[in-house]
């Protein structure tokens, strides 16, 4: 299974997560409310896991509140990737 970078960034006040993938940097707003920007990264997971399995691990553990939130983030993001990649899978849709 293949493991994916993942980094806290913050940018004029506003914290996100970076996630490195080849196709283009998938990216979350975590301090944000950008319902579009979460869908759109979403889509682009879907995606990606149609090509294969793989986890998120964030590339540096930090102790502020913004890197506690991504390390739980991506806890529960890893337990849907499986999850959905598993039905993917059982619908013949793998690519």
């Amino acid at each position: 299974m293949e493991t994916l970078s993942a980094v806290v960034e913050n940018t004029d006040d506003k914290y996100f997560l970076r996630i490195n993938v080849v196709s283009g940097d998938i990216v979350i707003p975590l301090s944000g409310d950008d319902a579009n920007a979460v869908k759109s990264a979403f889509n682009k997971l879907i995606q990606r896991i149609r090509e294969g399995e793989f986890k998120i691990q964030l590339h540096k553990d930090g102790e502020d509140l913004f890197s506690m939130v991504a390390k739980e983030y991506l806890m529960q993001l890893n337990k849907e990737i499986r999850e959905v990649h598993s039905q993917i899978k059982e619908f013949g849709l793998l690519k």
